[in-house]
């Protein structure tokens, strides 16, 4: 198996022009992003960013409260001018993952942001976008908030997820029912949000962007340790990377795994890995009722992207492992709502460990930079295609 190499990325991936002309994701950014201190001093930055977006587009800011904390969460949006319209959702950074957050501002700030405000223009609809959700998580990377994956901060040290508690804010009625016991974040977002809805069943439609290191970590895995009792207990990715294995070999997949299996696939996973560090992941995890929006994105993803992604089998999930509380379970059984989690490769996981790696190998810091990048410019083209999709369906519909 080839080992991980920088130089390869950056004398082939690297050539294609990713988000250029977006100021903030320069060299400095890397910097900002691996060491705490600096995190400030990042966050003055995305949110003057903000500020002129809303400015040039006439878009409103507002800055969100967090309790006496003197912290805000930094929103743009517009307001519904016909009350049964599509509201649109764009929300980043609930965890420490960035590609929302860089995909937004991406969007935003190039000639791509036409798309929002037509469709806008079009269906006298609204919308909300939320850079940055958890605050405390990226001002405050720390190893008991899992480096920003909770929403907690220097003096509150409880792990709480706030992507749990979502399906408790989109109605009024559960809304009141339990506030109390909703985290501040996904609660002042949630009202905020119910109140620019107007009317809590009419469409909706959420962008949650996410990153994950489990198809880097699972591919490792079976890699070293597949036999029969690995197979007997499959989740999606694990379905999904033994899927691939076998469409790599030109096999018909089979449900029941045989021993005589076992070396080829590892075989073949090995071989789809050869450049996995390189290249670059997208997931989309839809509910029965967000199923067709995320067939339309990945078609155009694919062609967009056909020249770094990793072979996969497909690109989309079917989000029946319920998880409690996040957009797309709570769209299982609500039709009004067209929820789509975007995941891609994961790049702050451990801090201590990129630093280190950053420190020993000044290569890595563009290797990190091109990868963030690259999982920006395909969050900005999941928006912008979102936006294509609703435009399409608004003309259909008229």
């Amino acid at each position: 198996m080839r080992k991980f190499s920088i130089s390869y990325w950056l004398d082939n991936v690297s050539k294609k022009d990713f988000s250029q002309d977006m100021k903030l994701l320069n060299t400095e950014i890397m910097s900002e992003l691996l060491y705490a201190e600096k995190r400030s001093v990042l966050l003055d930055r995305i949110i003057s960013n903000i500020k002129k977006i809303a400015e040039r587009h006439e878009i409103e800011y507002m800055e969100i409260p967090l309790g006496s904390s003197g912290l805000f969460i930094p929103v743009l949006y517009r307001e519904k001018s016909d009350p049964n319209s599509t509201f649109l959702l764009l929300l980043g950074a609930q965890h420490n993952e960035y590609n929302g957050t860089f995909g937004i501002l991406e969007f935003l700030n190039s000639k791509m942001n036409k798309s929002l405000f037509e469709w806008q223009k079009s269906c006298s609809g609204g919308f909300l976008i939320i850079p940055v959700l958890n605050i405390r998580g990226f001002l405050h990377p720390i190893f008991e908030n899992k480096w920003g994956y909770y929403v907690t901060g220097i003096n509150n040290l409880q792990q709480t997820n706030c992507n749990r508690f979502w399906d408790k804010t989109l109605e009024q009625d559960i809304f009141q029912k339990y506030e109390s016991s909703i985290p501040e974040e996904s609660r002042v977002v949630g009202d905020f949000l119910l109140r620019l809805r107007q009317d809590p069943r009419t469409p909706l439609t959420v962008l949650d962007f996410h990153e994950t290191s489990l198809p880097y970590r699972i591919r490792k895995e079976m890699t070293q340790t597949l036999n029969l009792n690995y197979l007997s207990d499959l989740n999606w990715i694990k379905e999904v990377t033994l899927e691939s294995a076998f469409k790599y070999k030109g096999i018909s997949y089979l449900n029941k795994k045989r021993s005589e299996d076992i070396k080829w696939i590892k075989e073949a996973v090995t071989e789809m890995s050869e450049h996995i560090q390189e290249k670059a992941i997208y997931f989309l995890f839809y509910s029965p009722y967000s199923k067709d929006l995320a067939n339309f994105l990945d078609s155009h993803l694919q062609k967009e992207f056909a020249s770094v992604l990793w072979y996969s089998s497909r690109y989309i999930v079917d989000h029946s492992q319920k998880i409690e509380g996040c957009f797309v379970s709570a769209n299982m059984s609500r039709p009004w709502m067209c929820a789509i989690e975007i995941e891609s490769h994961k790049l702050f996981f451990n801090l201590p460990e990129e630093q280190k790696k950053y420190e020993e190998n000044l290569q890595y810091g563009k290797y990190l930079l091109n990868q963030l990048r690259l999982n920006s410019n395909i969050a900005a083209n999941v928006i912008y295609f979102t936006l294509k999709y609703l435009s399409s369906r608004n003309n259909k519909e008229k």
